[in-house]
């Protein structure tokens, strides 16, 4: 994973150190709407017990409102699925149909004028979801943290690529008389996006 990590922050870097219009030089809407999907090493534990690392698929939309070029804020909605439900069985396995849902206050901040690379902030509520009917449901709360540079594709769309370490915890929920506590995650996940902005 540490390796990943690298990979990701220097191709950020590099990019970062391309030649593109300049943020004062690009036309911008106040509103902006995209969708980004990717992959993130999601690690899950609960009861004291590390389920380990594993690569979860990721998706998420997003839009808000862009006050000054330098700042975006809005909503993010986006998640990252455990275990697939097969719709071909007419009864639930324990372990699918489990997916992780956000909802997301969003804040972008780009630091700097000649290059698009932003900070990446989000905050809110987390859900672990199984749809299993004899399991259920656990709210929390989570974040993320990142780092992303969105490169223009012509005069309305941006083309991003956003590396997060995300985070949260659940409440303690009980399934068939056994108790499941002290549940948490983190992950990190990379991101492709695209922006109507």
């Amino acid at each position: 994973m540490s390796t990943w990590i690298i990979l990701v922050i220097s191709l950020v870097t590099f990019l970062g150190n391309q030649p593109t219009f300049s943020q004062e030089e690009q036309p911008f809407r106040k509103f902006y709407a995209g969708i980004e999907l990717g992959a993130g090493g999601l690690e899950l534990s609960r009861n004291q017990l590390n389920e380990g690392r594993t690569a979860r698929f990721a998706l998420g939309i997003y839009g808000g409102y862009r006050p000054f070029r330098w700042l975006r804020a809005g909503i993010n909605l986006n998640g990252w699925l455990i275990e697939p439900y097969n719709q071909f069985f007419f009864f639930y396995f324990e372990e699918e149909g489990i997916s992780i849902s956000n909802i997301y206050g969003q804040v972008q901040v780009f630091p700097l004028r000649e290059r698009p690379l932003f900070l990446n902030f989000q905050g809110g509520s987390s859900k672990y979801v199984n749809l299993n009917p004899d399991a259920q449901n656990a709210q929390g709360t989570g974040g993320k943290i990142g780092l992303g540079y969105e490169y223009p594709l012509g005069k309305n769309l941006g083309l991003s690529l956003t590396a997060n370490w995300g985070f949260g915890s659940f409440r303690d929920v009980t399934l068939q008389n056994i108790s499941f506590t002290n549940q948490r995650y983190d992950v990190f996940e990379v991101l492709l996006g695209i922006t109507y902005r």
